[in-house]
């Protein structure tokens, strides 16, 4: 009785077991079907790179693989390409109209399920993004501009009890204008937005002042710009032919000078415990704030010992479409005339997304 007992136990146990593993039956008499989403022709997209969704209805995914063309008649387009039967994602389409067909091969040997047909879906791209990297920008033989060609407008002005000469300046870049102001006196010096090449990562003082720490531009570029003292500002001029036009990102980062006095001290102190050190990026329409955004470019507070010294990308949605973007610096260090860290940051890959 005893051996009946357990021969009946493990035929119920290997029965409760297969029962716990057992799927759906597939009806092998049908073929398989590939589901494609979006599951609707026509779908226009607001981002350059679509993602299609897929499944199997009677089949196991893993048997099979998905190929796919893209082709676009008014782009002059044409790919082809394999992926698994999950998802896949096309990368940085251009605006336009396209057809993609999709269709099943087996994983074993690469031939066409004929039986399953194929799918297809025309979609279009409605989206753009530009992208101001201040490569066009002419810099001369000293490998930075400054103002101090004084191609800017001259305007005499009383500063410090003096009557000086401030020029008026700019550069541009896709309709985008950096201001610049140069004051020629005895100590000439400018503030507002600078343009530069200089990539000194050693060289401590502000004879540096136009190298950034990363030792090159955003994403390897050769040119950058960068805002020094309260209320450096650029206009935002977009491009015509969209119904919305967003700030998206910029890539910033600490120049030399600021730095190393961060690190090791100079004018300003040694950061230590509880020091900070931020650029505020606030967007206007007219008079009216259209929205803020902060980065720390240094961090000693709560155990912290962050000083950025590489490219980092900061959100600017939050500004949506202003029409000028203005700069403010604060930190911990301050003396009787205000900031003791040199108020400057380093800019580049300003992107702007673009909806037809």
């Amino acid at each position: 009785m005893k051996k009946l007992g357990l021969y009946a136990m493990a035929a119920m146990a290997l029965m409760f077991a297969s029962c716990e593993k057992e799927e759906p039956p597939v009806n092998l008499s049908q073929p398989p079907v590939l589901l494609v989403t979006p599951d609707k022709q026509d779908t226009v997209f607001d981002v350059a790179q679509p993602t299609f969704d897929f499944a199997i209805e009677n089949g196991d995914a893993s048997d099979y693989l998905v190929a796919l063309t893209l082709n676009s008649d008014d782009l002059n387009i044409s790919f082809a390409d394999t992926t698994t039967v999950t998802s896949y994602t096309f990368d940085s389409l251009p605006d336009g109209k396209y057809e993609a067909v999709f269709y099943l091969l087996n994983s074993m040997d690469y031939q066409k399920v004929d039986k399953s047909g194929s799918v297809s879906r025309r979609f279009s791209i409605n989206n753009s993004t530009l992208i101001i990297t201040f490569e066009d920008v002419n810099l001369g033989e000293s490998g930075y501009w400054d103002g101090s060609d004084l191609s800017g407008t001259p305007k005499v002005e009383e500063s410090w009890g003096s009557q000086v000469t401030n020029y008026y300046g700019s550069f541009a870049d896709n309709g985008f204008v950096f201001e610049n102001v140069y004051t020629s006196s005895d100590w000439s010096s400018w503030k507002g937005f600078a343009c530069s090449s200089l990539t000194d990562t050693e060289t401590a003082g502000y004879t540096n002042q136009y190298s950034v720490v990363a030792g090159q531009g955003a994403a390897g570029s050769k040119k950058f710009a960068l805002a020094f003292d309260d209320n450096a500002t650029f206009t935002c001029t977009y491009p015509e032919g969209y119904t919305t036009c967003t700030l998206k990102s910029m890539m910033v980062c600490n120049g030399t000078y600021a730095y190393l006095e961060m690190r090791d001290g100079g004018f300003g102190k040694k950061f230590a415990e509880g020091d900070w050190f931020k650029v505020t990026i606030t967007g206007y329409t007219g008079e009216t704030q259209t929205g803020a955004v902060e980065y720390y470019l240094a961090d000693f507070r709560d155990g912290k010992t962050f000083i950025n010294n590489s490219w980092e990308q900061v959100d600017l949605t939050l500004l949506g479409a202003p029409e000028k973007v203005v700069f403010t610096f604060d930190g911990s260090d301050k003396g009787d005339y205000g900031l003791n860290t040199p108020k400057y940051v380093f800019i580049d890959n300003i992107a702007i997304e673009l909806v037809k």
